[in-house]
């Protein structure tokens, strides 16, 4: 068993460990749709993606990211995207999930805020 002291540590965002843990996770592709707070998930996609031979894409809309992260699932590749705007109901028309995380073997919704 590996004593916590002597793991080494990284200071980072938020945003920059989920998009880390991603790539972890074998994630080669992210669609999405620049919005605070979301914006820089976004921006360190595309920062590391491609040091892994990724690719992030900038999508014009969510709807058009849900579809873009489906496409890629579609080809075999592990994909993702995410929103959070309450706007985001229109991805259900897509995606059959409301404000979610979707990747090629899951596609898990969180709670609604209300």
């Amino acid at each position: 068993m590996t004593s916590v002291a002597s793991t080494p540590r990284e200071l980072m965002e938020g945003s920059e460990a989920i998009v880390r843990a991603a790539i972890a996770a074998d994630c080669r592709f992210f669609a999405g749709y620049p919005m605070t707070p979301f914006t820089e998930v976004l921006e360190h996609s595309a920062r590391l993606l491609p040091e892994v031979g990724g690719v992030c894409m900038n999508a014009e809309s969510e709807l058009e990211a849900v579809g873009m992260a489906w496409g890629a699932a579609a080809t075999g590749a592990r994909a993702a995207t995410r929103s959070t705007s309450p706007s985001s109901r229109s991805t259900s028309r897509t995606s059959g999930a409301t404000r979610s995380w979707c990747t090629a073997t899951t596609c898990s919704p969180t709670p609604r805020r209300r």
